[in-house]
């Protein structure tokens, strides 16, 4: 009988230096794939000089809402297009009933973009101001919770 035990578990690793692990076979005929990491985005467009683009969603009402803002559908050729007409639309979902949901490329002049930008602001800052002074924008709200004495209004009993 041998004196030296057996070992148990997985043998040891021989290492061996890395240019021989490189092996000279011939590289594979298998086509290369694209890495599916999340890094690729949907939604991606070139910019124009000049304009300012957003992808508006179909829903009732919300297009023609951006046409009122100034913005006009994107026909720019090479654009990747999930419609069959000019107009840049990409697949983004579906609806609440289960029918594709498309999204829409559109821009703007940066001049009109600015200028909705400073009507924005301009809302913003009245509504600012209203809650500074402690009122309404109209200027009401005297007498609003908080604001008020209870002297004379409460007696304990």
């Amino acid at each position: 009988m041998s004196d030296i035990p057996k070992r148990r578990g997985r043998p040891p690793m021989v290492s061996q230096p890395v240019a021989e692990q490189v092996s000279d076979a011939a590289p594979s005929s298998r086509r290369r794939r694209k890495a599916i990491t999340g890094l690729n985005l949907k939604l991606a467009a070139t910019e124009r000089l000049g304009y300012f683009r957003r992808w508006f969603v179909d829903k009732p009402g919300r297009i023609a809402e951006a046409h009122e803002l100034a913005y006009e559908h994107v026909s720019e050729q090479g654009l990747k297009s999930d419609g069959p007409d000019s107009r840049v639309r990409r697949l983004t979902g579906t609806d609440g009933f289960g029918a594709p949901q498309y999204s829409y490329l559109m821009e703007t002049p940066l001049a009109e973009y600015q200028a909705g930008i400073d009507d924005k602001e301009a809302n913003h800052t009245a509504f600012e101001q209203a809650i500074l002074r402690g009122t309404d924008p109209e200027g009401n709200l005297s007498d609003a919770y908080g604001r008020g004495k209870i002297e004379g209004k409460f007696q304990p009993g």
